[in-house]
């Protein structure tokens, strides 16, 4: 039951980064720091500057986000969405909203979602903010993570040197 409930959060994140809204252009948009369409239809994503050795290469993602939302009693969940290369990190934190490093199980909880859709589950890592600007609505840190590779595709993850910088919600 446990990991389906995690399977479930894992995928309604998922789905929360196919499209955002912005009420206001982002700085990234003005300064025209965004990928770029030939095509109407299709969204313009936000570049990332993140980071990370994924099982020893180099990854870097494409596109980064932060999606924040209000539990019943008013705490903060934050998702945050690495993707590049098929590979989708999500990384979810409910702890206090300041700079700090936190593990695996302190508010802190990691994931991957491979090219085959496969839900990988880190049972260790870490996340450190250098900076949780709740004013500005910006956060930078980095983090390292372990995941459990799965029947449908084996392999697991190891994710370290990773980080992320001026990630905006």
């Amino acid at each position: 039951m446990k990991k389906i409930s995690f399977i479930i959060m894992v995928c309604f994140f998922w789905s929360c980064t196919c499209s955002v809204v912005r009420d206001e252009p982002t700085e990234n948009i003005q300064n025209g720091n965004s990928l770029k369409s030939n095509s109407d239809s299709v969204p313009e994503y936000i570049k990332v500057d993140a980071s990370a050795k994924i099982n020893e290469s180099e990854w870097k993602p494409v596109t980064g986000v932060v999606n924040v939302s209000i539990n019943p009693d008013g705490k903060k969940n934050y998702a945050i969405m690495l993707t590049g290369d098929g590979i989708t990190v999500a990384l979810t934190y409910n702890g206090k909203e300041q700079t700090g490093k936190y593990k695996t199980g302190e508010g802190f909880n990691a994931s991957v979602l491979d090219a085959k859709s496969a839900v990988h589950n880190c049972n260790e890592g870490y996340i450190q903010f250098s900076e949780f600007d709740t004013t500005k609505k910006v956060m930078s840190g980095k983090f390292g993570i372990t995941c459990m590779g799965n029947k449908a595709s084996g392999n697991g993850y190891n994710i370290q040197e990773a980080s992320f910088n001026n990630l905006k919600w």
